[in-house]
């Protein structure tokens, strides 16, 4: 967790800067969603009964995004970590 709040202030600041530049890769988002998901199923989420889960489409491409990989990963760990702490 600290490592990601490091990342973010230096994104932060290169955004304020005009200096950030978003990657685009294409990747599919159920394997993004699953590994943030794999990294919280944790002791601390599984004693407040957390149970996380992710319903997959029928339709496989609906998850082959064009983005930042890296960035929505941290978007969604931030998000995910708020909810467990």
């Amino acid at each position: 967790e600290l490592n990601f709040l490091v990342q973010d202030i230096l994104d932060f600041n290169r955004i304020i800067k005009g200096q950030i530049h978003l990657a685009n890769q294409s990747f599919d988002l159920g394997v993004l969603i699953d590994e943030v998901i794999d990294f919280y199923k944790d002791d601390s989420a599984k004693q407040r009964r957390i149970k996380f889960s992710f319903e997959k489409p029928s339709k496989p491409e609906l998850l082959q995004l064009f983005a930042d990989r890296l960035r929505l990963k941290r978007v969604l760990s931030n998000l995910i970590s708020n909810a467990v702490n």
